[in-house]
């Protein structure tokens, strides 16, 4: 590939065009863009966020009888750092808005309230991961460690985003993790373990610089300006959604993340895995199965009736009797005879 180093430019054809310092991170980051372009396709922020969150994810804009969590983004002014929150809703109605700050951050989860607290979120719909410090032959060893067979070091996320010096990758769950207390601790212990995996001296030139973010740590938007200010943060599709399974079966039992999940998220599972279960007891709601017994139950109980049975303990004695009819598939009629 061509490394020839260039000056970047961001244009106003209005007026005569700036100049820049020469800067080898923004050549880096192009040379990244080619490397990423070359290979997966690259995906817009409007489809990259309507895959993080599905439609239905949100509450639509007026219709707060939905219940739904939202989207919460934070806008983060350069001057004097102080920092604006802008709800998402589920039409992704404020992203042409968001995307024209220069600094705006975005978390892959849904919230109740305007407050991006831990104790707030509801669902996690991505677990992303930022590797740091990331070069052109990083980002290589990096695609070959998950695409590779032979090597298959590292899971295979669902996006990778240029983010400017570095790289965020976004694995998509095919199912949101709720964001209840104990799943936020078990998904923080997964997370760190595959930081520690995947930030290596293979993959950045400052391995000694890794850390993993808090679960709720936002990122810069998919669309938005790169720290360094002339370029946008790209998306590049690589892969499908994941599992928490998945995810734990490159942990090597190090750090296997336990999740708890609603019943009704259960549920759904139980559909797609047993459909004439869930046609006969949720569709139909029809009983559950029972039993069959033999009637030798009821013939001997009722024979204990005839030569045992003493006053006070009359009707309870027939109505063990029906119960014992109804396990041995004995007729209403045979009973009242």
């Amino acid at each position: 590939m061509n490394q020839e180093k260039f000056q970047h430019y961001e244009v106003d054809l209005l007026e005569d065009p700036p100049t820049f310092d020469h800067r080898e991170d923004l050549d880096d980051f192009c040379i990244k863009d080619r490397v990423l372009a070359a290979r997966y396709p690259r995906i817009s922020p409007k489809d990259f966020y309507r895959y993080i969150f599905p439609t239905g994810s949100f509450e639509r804009i007026g219709h707060q009888e939905d219940r739904k969590g939202n989207g919460i983004a934070v806008i983060i002014d350069d001057t004097s750092k102080t920092a604006t929150k802008r709800i998402v809703t589920d039409g992704l109605e404020q992203l042409p808005e968001l995307l024209d700050q220069n600094f705006v951050v975005l978390s892959p989860i849904s919230y109740f309230g305007r407050s991006r607290k831990a104790s707030n979120a509801l669902w996690l719909h991505a677990l992303t991961l930022d590797i740091d410090y990331v070069g052109e032959g990083h980002l290589g060893n990096m695609l070959n460690w998950f695409e590779k067979p032979s090597l298959n070091l590292m899971p295979r996320p669902t996006f990778i985003v240029n983010s400017g010096h570095g790289v965020h990758l976004y694995y998509a769950f095919e199912e949101p993790i709720a964001m209840y207390r104990n799943n936020q601790a078990e998904l923080l212990k997964l997370k760190k373990y595959l930081v520690d995996r995947i930030w290596t001296k293979y993959t950045s030139t400052k391995p000694e610089r890794k850390e993993a973010l808090g679960i709720v740590q936002g990122f810069r938007m998919v669309g938005s300006r790169t720290k360094m200010g002339a370029y946008r943060l790209g998306a590049y599709k690589t892969g499908e959604r994941v599992t928490v399974e998945y995810l734990n079966g490159y942990t090597r039992g190090n750090a296997v993340a336990k999740i708890n999940q609603p019943a009704a998220l259960k549920l759904e599972a139980a559909k797609q895995r047993f459909p004439e279960w869930y046609e006969r007891r949720i569709v139909r709601r029809e009983l559950p199965g029972r039993w069959h017994i033999k009637r030798d139950l009821y013939d001997w109980w009722k024979q204990q009736i005839e030569s045992k049975t003493t006053i006070g303990h009359r009707y309870f004695c027939m109505m063990c009797l029906a119960v014992y009819a109804r396990k041995c598939d004995i007729t209403e009629e045979e009973l009242r005879a």
